[in-house]
Formats: C-alpha cells, sequence, structure tokens
C-alpha cells in the first residue's frame, strides 16, 4: 500500500498515472505548470521531475566540450535548465 497527499494506492486500486517531466521544462517554471496542466488534462495522478547536479552528472572532461545537436556545451545547457530548490518547492 502506498499513501500519497490525496490518495491511498493499493493492489485493488485503478491504475495510477505519473507522467515523467523530467527536465522538458527547460528551466522555465512557466513551462513546468503548463505540462503540469497537460498531463492533468490527460488524466495523470502525479508528475515527476529530474533533479540533477551538473558537477556530478557531467563528467569534468566533457565540460568544455561542444555539442553540435545541442548548440553549446552540455555542462553549460544543464546547468542553464536546472532548477535550485526554491524553485522546486515551488511547483510543490
Amino acid at each position: 500500500m502506498i499513501k500519497t497527499k490525496n490518495s491511498l494506492i493499493d493492489k485493488n486500486s485503478p491504475t495510477y498515472f505519473i507522467a515523467e517531466i523530467g527536465i522538458n521544462h527547460n528551466g522555465d517554471i512557466n513551462n513546468a505548470f503548463k505540462l503540469i496542466e497537460a498531463s492533468k488534462l490527460a488524466g495523470c495522478n502525479a508528475v515527476k521531475f529530474q533533479k540533477r547536479f551538473p558537477k556530478l552528472c557531467v563528467p569534468r572532461d566533457q565540460w568544455d566540450i561542444k555539442k553540435k545537436h545541442l548548440g553549446e556545451k552540455c555542462h553549460i545547457l544543464i546547468t542553464k535548465n536546472e532548477w535550485n530548490f526554491q524553485k522546486m518547492i515551488i511547483v510543490k
């Protein structure tokens, strides 16, 4: 059994849908709210974001390499789109 803020989920419960938003907000909190609303309209019960730490998830030797398909350095792109904990609390 799993208890959320508004639900009690067990083996007899209907399917509980969680939308994977990940980092598709591109660092913009307004995009995040739009994605949450779209998920709700699609019938999802919850959404999931990702929290990463760029200095840990991008190897140091990759920080200064510009990725052609991204248009900029991977470390800069990830850092630019990453949320701090204050933004995460606002969305919560």
